[in-house]
């Protein structure tokens, strides 16, 4: 038997590893991990460590990405993304009609499973109560977080909690650790919210009475005030999340370091010297002067961007999982790039506009190579810019204006004051800021989607055709649909109105 939202790889993993004692068989077909060690071991490798490159799907979606061609180009990195990029009814499906499987729901409810087990059954582990409390919190936060990329993926954006209570059009929810076959059908946006709440909510009580050694590769209070307060902030409770980003910038041991540390400084070869200049008349060895002794060498500088997800970054909170840039080529074929418009938003003296970026292709980001660090992580800076995001949305800019300020202080040498004016403009500078500190870190798709500012427009050139595709404010668009793999095996699950897209 299989619940048909899920594959029983869970269940099969374990066994592989049933064969060197570290899980003992019960119930027929449960396999139980039997310390409290060996379920640390399993949240690590089911739900932490197991990340593919999901959530890169959603960055072609948003404005910090647009189309780039070479001349002659043949090959087309871009075709996998196509059905993101131009918003298609359903993304899966490229333009030469292949399906690449979204694996984003997929993969967050195997987590969400894979917790589910952790949490039914450590209190029967041996180990100390403390060892448990801990593995309980990291897997309340790590279900929660699942939960609230699901909400904000596949459910439609929250707009306030009386329509979240009403509107069936949230994820499903599975509080199940067996494989039993069930259908599941889709909860209100409010229920969903509230268990990411209470588990979030209960990662940090649990982390607060125990006591753990901090790492950034496992769940601690850090990131789980830090994802509190962004669930806080998607909900539009702005004073809570006030409330939780000031606790955990308070309490934080990790801290900021100034973006120019992360600038490396290359010498330059210099120039081979300009030949002598000829004079009428005279041949060189005929009567002519010597020619002057050339000028010193002048050795230029090019600066470039040191990998910044590294041990040595203390303003990370969580690594985990993987990401990639393999769309963004930039030397052959027709592939994607950052666009022009989040470019332009840099000042010239913004060390953003070198750390983060490729070297030689200066379009092409490069925050996904690390080291000593995996390519995704959550990191201290949120905190500041949810804060003052939450205080703009208060018209109480002047106070959020100091967040932005720190933030800005760190990454670019003077004038980095931003006043914020009226709440219009505070809330305009403080998304801005966001863009430029977070792209390519998958945040982009979540804030657009809740903050529908303006219509995103994309083009897409087939031979000498180039095609437009417009997302406008209020799409359907910006919610995703149930991937096609689940709607086979689940014909009961509603699924969004997307608009199909044609190219115009």
């Amino acid at each position: 038997m299989k619940k048909l939202f899920y594959t029983i790889g869970i269940l099969l993993s374990i066994f592989l590893y049933s064969c060197d004692s570290f899980l003992e068989y019960k119930a027929g077909d449960k396999l139980i991990p039997k310390t409290a060690e060996n379920y640390k071991e399993f949240l690590y490798g089911e739900v932490i460590k197991e990340d593919a490159t999901t959530l890169r799907n959603l960055e072609f979606m948003t404005d910090n990405v647009e189309e780039g061609i070479l001349v002659g180009a043949r090959d087309d990195v871009r075709k996998d993304l196509w059905g993101y990029y131009t918003w298609q009814q359903i993304p899966e499906r490229n333009y030469i009609n292949e399906i690449k499987n979204d694996d984003i729901w997929s993969l967050n409810y195997h987590k969400i499973l894979s917790c589910n087990i952790v949490l039914d059954n450590i209190d029967d582990a041996i180990g100390s109560e403390n060892e448990k409390n801990i593995i309980k919190a990291e897997a309340r936060f790590l279900r929660a977080y699942s939960y609230l990329i699901l909400a904000n993926t596949y459910a439609k954006p929250y707009t306030t909690e009386e329509d979240a209570k009403i509107d069936r059009s949230g994820v499903p929810i599975n509080d199940k650790s067996g494989i039993e076959e069930n259908i599941y059908t889709r909860s209100s946006l409010y229920d969903v919210y509230q268990i990411i709440e209470n588990d979030l909510k209960e990662s940090i009580d649990l982390f607060e009475k125990s006591e753990y050694t901090y790492s950034v590769f496992r769940p601690n209070i850090d990131v789980a005030r830090l994802v509190l307060s962004r669930a806080f902030l998607y909900q539009k409770k702005y004073n809570d999340c006030v409330a939780v980003t000031t606790a955990l910038i308070a309490n934080t041991s990790r801290s900021i370091r100034n973006l120019k540390d992360y600038i490396g400084v290359r010498k330059m070869p210099p120039l081979p010297p300009p030949p002598p200049p000829a004079i009428a008349g005279l041949k060189v060895g005929a009567g002519a002067p010597p020619p002057p002794p050339p000028p010193p060498p002048v050795f230029g500088e090019v600066k470039y961007s040191l990998d910044y997800f590294t041990a040595s970054n203390t303003a990370i909170l969580f690594s985990y999982g993987v990401s990639s840039n393999g769309e963004f080529q930039g030397n052959t074929n027709y592939f994607f790039k950052a666009s022009t418009s989040l470019l332009n938003s840099y000042r010239d003296d913004d060390y953003r506009k070198i750390v983060g970026w490729d070297f030689a292709v200066k379009t092409k980001p490069w925050k996904f190579k690390a080291t000593d660090m995996y390519d995704k992580c959550l990191r201290l800076e949120e905190a500041y810019l949810n804060r003052a995001e939450a205080l703009a949305e208060l018209d109480e800019g002047d106070r959020g204006a100091a967040d932005v300020t720190y933030i800005r202080s760190l990454r670019m040498p003077v004038n980095f004051e931003l006043p914020m004016g009226d709440q219009d403009k505070a809330l305009k500078a403080v998304r801005e800021e966001k863009r430029r500190e977070f792209c390519f870190e998958n945040q982009r798709w979540f804030d657009i989607r809740r903050w529908m500012d303006e219509d995103i427009t994309h083009t897409y050139t087939l031979g000498d055709k180039v095609y437009t595709y417009t997302l406008l404010k209020n799409s359907e668009a910006y919610t995703l649909p149930v991937p096609i793999r689940v709607l086979q095996k689940n014909k009961q699950i509603v699924n969004v109105n997307r608009p199909v897209r044609n190219n115009d």
